[in-house]
């Protein structure tokens, strides 16, 4: 997931007016690292937000990460990728609410689907196997059409 620039402004722009609307703040930080994300052209760990922060010369901690990171995913900004332990912003109306994520298994390129139906039939038939899905959004991996040709399989 690779937004340009211009998209990158008009997502920054939305999230400080839903923390604004909720009393909420989008620090300098919680916004640094947001942009950092937005930029990348795939989930990113913990850690590798860390060095890159790093790399842009700041001195941050672990901890100071995971509470941005917590922040963020809580407010529903950015969603965790339980299957790559990742982070990757949301790209959509950044209202908190379950969300879709197709994740490819070979380049780890990540898009969002924002259909509630869909959400909703795949919520039906995991519960309907006795299984309760616990997580805000449910992650489906796979390879994208980019690597299948890469493969020779497209």
């Amino acid at each position: 997931m690779h937004t340009a620039s211009y998209e990158h402004d008009r997502i920054i722009d939305d999230i400080e007016k839903v923390c604004r609307e909720s009393g909420e703040r989008l620090t300098d930080l919680r916004k640094e690292i947001l942009s950092l994300m937005l930029k990348e052209e795939k989930p990113l760990k913990a850690y590798e937000i860390l060095e890159k922060m790093r790399d842009y010369g700041k001195k941050l901690t672990p901890a100071t990460i995971y509470r941005v990171l917590d922040f963020l995913t809580e407010k529903g900004f950015v969603h965790r990728i339980n299957f790559l332990n990742a982070f990757i912003p949301c790209t959509e109306d950044h209202k908190k609410r379950p969300s879709i994520l197709f994740v490819c298994s070979v380049c780890f390129k990540t898009v969002e689907i924002d259909d509630q139906s869909i959400y909703n039939i795949l919520q039906d038939h995991i519960n309907s196997i006795g299984t309760i899905h616990d997580k805000e959004c449910i992650e489906i991996c796979g390879m994208c059409k980019d690597c299948l040709e890469k493969n020779g399989q497209g």
